[in-house]
């Protein structure tokens, strides 16, 4: 895609560098062109993102800077195009008209859902799909708000989508990738038939996916179907209605979420704008998490159906909400309502804003749900109630806001603050060992895992197996070879060799090593295994060990041969890595170089010359 540098100047030329940063991160003026607040980038406390009016920010935390294209760029992981795209469709100018051909496969699938949006909303439009045209206006859905959501209709027939396509000169098993085609017993079909169609957009306003409710009840599959995932599409971080709600969420700092297609078009047809919901799933936390980048927003109101399911709902979202830093706000409808049956009712607009006013703090809602169903009537179900609600208190990032939340508990259940603070404190210091002991758990694995896939027997040495075989039969071993030879980890050349040698020396005093090992939890299990191989080793492969098992210190010619011989061999290979070593690093031969080659040498040969007259 190739724009023309006049017109990027032009996008550049309108993108003020305040406006569109503040729109992400919360500034605060330092003098007349300058502002400054917490970084985007990383974690601090502390603001050190400055911005300056003239077209710059620089984050002295971090190191990030640049201007206002590369800042969209980083913070919301666009392309340079993405970007122009984004700015572009803020400020009213068609880049459209710049397409050039892009034949990744994401442009590729974007080109294919743009084309299936298109067809889809021209049967609406025309009402050939007069049956989708009347299931909207059934819902009192204007015309014009069909317009902005790019409502369609798809057809009833078997491949009406997949022909109109192939029409446009794109390929069958591209389709076939995108999904929107299917494939069995060699015939292929369009996915979406005979529904009525909500095109699920990106923030950029690009068509990455359908929602599509059934017309008819000869429909056996469900109410609604969704598009499965695909590279241009993960159900799990997108909002329906995103696009078309983030500049009044930001202009508002305030967000509302329902559940479905109809509830937000009826809530946005009505004027309130900032609307958005899940897309075919409970919200998650990925597009919590996705709308509070896109738009900054600091409040949060969930109002979901009234009926058990709704409820259940808007309970499971009270968590990540909180977590994410969300003043969440919980918006109760009665049993058989929902939002689009709310809005529409005669005195619809001034109900949403009552109940909106009088919305329910996530304690309120908790007790209110749990009295309407019974359950808070014993003190046992209202103690259980009373440790939950401070575990989810417990999950609010702003410590001050506890407070206000014991308060909320205090006045419904008219218990003491200082039994509550107890118990505040009771259910912070259970919480505080379960994170550190899932912690020690999550760093004891990693360490297993690593362990596990870098040690192995085999990864010691002949000399390495044979002098710690030795050492574990007994603590008067391992005291000849600490005190008669000064054997250290150091004398070790696998890193294996060194673990093991430092494990028999924390326990080589007890009167059962390898008992002490087994037995002591700190010590890895795949560490102690190896540990038991060696102490089982076959000695029959080690036939001189045998007569040194019962060595007397009088006897030295046993000891040379059983002792002498594996350190002298191990000594070698680590006189030969040290050679090597001198070699890669000390090309030019000099005086020194020469000495300290000589004097390793000599070591060497002498040992060698050991090895010789002693071993077997």
């Amino acid at each position: 895609m190739r724009i023309p540098k006049d017109v990027i100047e032009e996008i550049k030329r309108r993108a003020e560098i305040v406006e569109i940063i503040g729109e992400y991160v919360d500034l605060k003026p330092t003098s007349k062109n300058n502002y400054k607040g917490l970084c985007p980038f990383h974690n601090e406390k502390t603001p050190s993102f400055s911005v300056s009016a003239e077209g710059l920010f620089h984050c002295f935390g971090c190191g990030e800077s640049g201007n206002t294209i590369t800042f969209l760029e980083k913070y919301l992981n666009l392309s340079f195009y993405e970007t122009m795209l984004l700015l572009a469709n803020r400020y009213g100018i068609n880049l459209h008209i710049y397409n050039e051909i892009d034949d990744s496969q994401e442009s590729l699938f974007r080109n294919i859902y743009a084309s299936a949006q298109e067809y889809y909303a021209s049967l609406l439009k025309f009402q050939i799909g007069s049956v989708a045209y009347d299931y909207f206006s059934e819902r009192k859905l204007l015309p014009e708000i069909m317009s902005v959501f790019g409502l369609g209709y798809s057809p009833p027939g078997f491949d009406n989508l997949y022909k109109e396509l192939k029409r446009k000169g794109l390929e069958e098993q591209l389709l076939i990738d995108s999904g929107i085609i299917r494939r069995k017993d060699n015939k292929v079909y369009d996915f979406f038939r005979g529904r009525a169609m909500f095109p699920i957009r990106d923030f950029l306003g690009r068509t990455i996916a359908f929602g599509a409710r059934k017309l008819s009840e000869s429909d056996t599959a469900g109410k609604y179907i969704n598009s499965a995932d695909s590279i241009i599409y993960d159900k799990k971080q997108t909002l329906y209605g995103l696009f078309e709600a983030k500049n009044e969420i930001r202009k508002k700092n305030e967000a509302i979420i329902v559940e479905g297609y109809i509830d937000v078009i009826s809530l946005h047809q009505a004027g309130i704008k900032n609307v958005v919901a899940p897309c075919g799933t409970a919200l998650t936390y990925e597009q919590l998490k996705s709308l509070k980048k896109h738009t900054n927003t600091d409040v949060l109101y969930l109002m979901f159906d009234g009926d058990t399911a709704g409820q259940n709902a808007a309970e499971r979202s009270i968590i990540p909400a909180l977590e994410i830093g969300y003043d969440l706000r919980i918006i109760m409808l009665s049993e058989n309502e929902d939002p689009d049956s709310l809005i529409n009712s005669v005195d619809g607009a001034e109900r949403f804003e009552y109940l909106k006013n009088h919305y329910f703090s996530f304690v309120d809602f908790i007790c209110k749900k749990l009295a309407n169903e019974g359950k808070l009537t014993t003190p046992a179900e209202k103690s259980a109630t009373i440790k939950n609600i401070i575990n989810i208190i417990l999950s609010v990032p702003d410590k001050s806001q506890h407070v206000f939340y014991i308060e909320n508990i205090e006045e419904i259940f008219k218990i003491s603050r200082e039994i509550l603070r107890e118990i505040y404190l009771q259910e912070k210091n259970n919480v505080q060992k379960n994170m550190k002991k899932q912690a020690t758990t999550e760093q004891k694995n990693e360490k297993k895992l690593i362990i596990e896939e870098e040690y192995n027997i085999e990864n010691l040495f002949p000399e390495e197996k044979e002098i710690l075989h030795f050492a574990l039969q007994g603590a008067k071993n391992f005291s000849i070879l600490v005190n008669e030879y000064q054997i250290s980890e150091k004398n070790f050349l696998s890193d294996l060799g060194k673990i093991i040698f430092e494990i028999i020396y924390e326990h080589w005093d007890n009167a059962n090593i390898i008992q002490a090992i087994l037995e002591d939890s700190d010590i890895d299990e795949h560490l102690i295994s190896i540990v038991s191989e060696l102490k089982l080793i076959n000695i029959e492969e080690n036939q001189r060990w045998k007569d040194f098992i019962d060595f007397e210190e009088s006897n030295t010619g046993n000891l040379e041969k059983n002792i002498v011989i594996p350190l002298f061999k191990l000594r070698i290979k680590i006189i030969d890595a040290e050679l090597e070593d001198l070699r890669r690093n000390m090309p030019q031969a000099d005086e020194k170089f020469l000495l300290q080659w000589k004097l390793i040498s000599e070591e060497r040969q002498k040992l060698s010359d050991t090895v010789l007259k002693y071993g077997n």
